[in-house]
């Protein structure tokens, strides 16, 4: 009991001393949320994505190799630069549209369109896609 001269008196410290359990024989650390927790993290991407960029891939080197007879049909250089415009347009068009419809297959077909393009621009040094310069002169 306090008498009005008296300091106020601290409640009891409910922290463990160093190297003390806390009271109830917990670990100090808090358990998992009552509701069971959040749920888990998304995973990485799908077999069926990895498949679809797969086949992606191949889509793209089949129209591009369409679209080479068509600019070879052609005979000329505008014919050549039209076809290449077109091409990176459908194919990149058509690739962030797929991206950004979310289902895991469609992002998997659209990213490996882009691939394609990029894959075919490297091995064949711009030749395949319009890219390199040489095809106008």
């Amino acid at each position: 009991m306090t008498t009005p001269g008296d300091p106020p008196q601290d409640p009891p410290s409910q922290d463990p001393r160093p190297g003390e359990r806390p009271p109830g024989g917990g670990s100090g650390t808090p358990g998992p949320p009552p509701g069971g927790g959040p749920p888990p993290p998304p995973g990485g991407p799908s077999g069926a994505s990895v498949g679809m960029a797969l086949l992606g891939v191949v889509v793209y080197v089949v129209v591009n190799v369409l679209f080479g007879f068509i600019a070879l049909g052609t005979g000329s250089t505008t014919g050549f630069a039209v076809v290449a415009a077109l091409l990176a347009l459908l194919t990149f068009g058509s690739g962030v549209v797929l991206v950004k419809s979310g289902t895991p297959l469609a992002r998997g077909m659209g990213v490996g369109l882009m691939i394609g393009w990029g894959l075919v621009t490297v091995l064949s040094a711009g030749f395949c896609t319009g890219v390199n310069p040489g095809l106008y002169q």
